[in-house]
């Protein structure tokens, strides 16, 4: 393994996949320990939709396991590696993970944050009401490319938008499967401490779609509360809960759904 994932305590793997048994404390402290040392690193949130992707699409599954950094992100998984081996300690889904970087009153200079991707006007949306609202987090920019494939959104134009703002943090926001190969193909290129992909979280940001009530999370139903919001997910949600539900007795078989890294 890469010297530098192993400066990650507790990295185990479920379904094949390495997970960082982290907290969310221990998360954002780690994020800002990163972006004061310099080093770049992918941190990937991994969820249900992940986890059946990764066995869809190979190079999906190589960016996950090339990730320095991976937290668990959806209570079914939290639930699943209870029953095995090394148990996760919590979920650490990533737009609670940036709203609560956010809401931060650490006495130290924000985290900086550059949004890309998004749609429409989203991105600049979501920097004006993080910059309206002082915190741990000030957005020092953002940029909607547009649609077209990875090469296309690879511009050497579009990443030196990005590196003029040297951001500590680059919040890409493309579609799942985009935003990873996106990540995969430019990270070494991109001026940026900490690279993540996290969808929805841009739109949390800007307020054009609302959490779920605190309640349902701790439940796990906040995938409930996203159909409420948006019905078109309906179709994903079933396809990957029938998708999880199979593989599991297989990996439980094979003996690799949850080991020590």
């Amino acid at each position: 393994m890469d010297k530098h994932k192993k400066n990650f305590a507790g990295r185990h793997r479920l379904f094949n996949l390495p997970v960082n048994n982290l907290t969310m404390a221990q998360t954002k402290a780690l994020l800002r320990k990163t972006a004061r040392n310099g080093k770049s690193v992918v941190l990937s949130t991994l969820n249900v939709n992940w986890v059946v992707e990764s066995f869809r699409n190979p190079p999906f599954r190589a960016a996950i396991v090339n990730s320095e950094i991976v937290v668990l992100d959806g209570k079914p998984l939290l639930w699943l590696s209870k029953l095995h081996g090394f148990p996760m300690q919590e979920v650490v889904p990533g737009s609670t993970l940036i709203q609560e970087l956010h809401h931060e009153q650490t006495g130290e200079p924000p985290l900086t944050i550059f949004l890309f991707g998004g749609e429409k006007s989203v991105a600049q949306l979501a920097m004006q009401r993080i910059n309206a609202t002082p915190g741990g987090l000030k957005a020092v920019g953002a940029l909607n490319p547009g649609f077209g494939s990875v090469e296309e959104l690879s511009t050497p134009d579009i990443i030196e938008a990005i590196n003029r703002a040297r951001p500590d943090i680059l919040l890409v926001a493309l579609g799942a499967k985009k935003g990873v190969q996106w990540i995969a193909r430019n990270r070494h290129q991109l001026d940026a401490r900490i690279i993540s992909h996290l969808g929805a979280t841009i739109n949390f940001l800007a307020g054009t779609v609302q959490r779920a009530p605190q309640f349902m999370r701790r439940l796990g139903l906040e995938w409930l509360w996203r159909i409420y919001q948006e019905p078109k997910l309906i179709s994903r949600y079933a396809r990957d809960g029938l998708t999880l539900f199979l593989l599991y007795p297989l990996h439980l078989l094979s003996g690799d759904l949850q080991k020590e890294l």
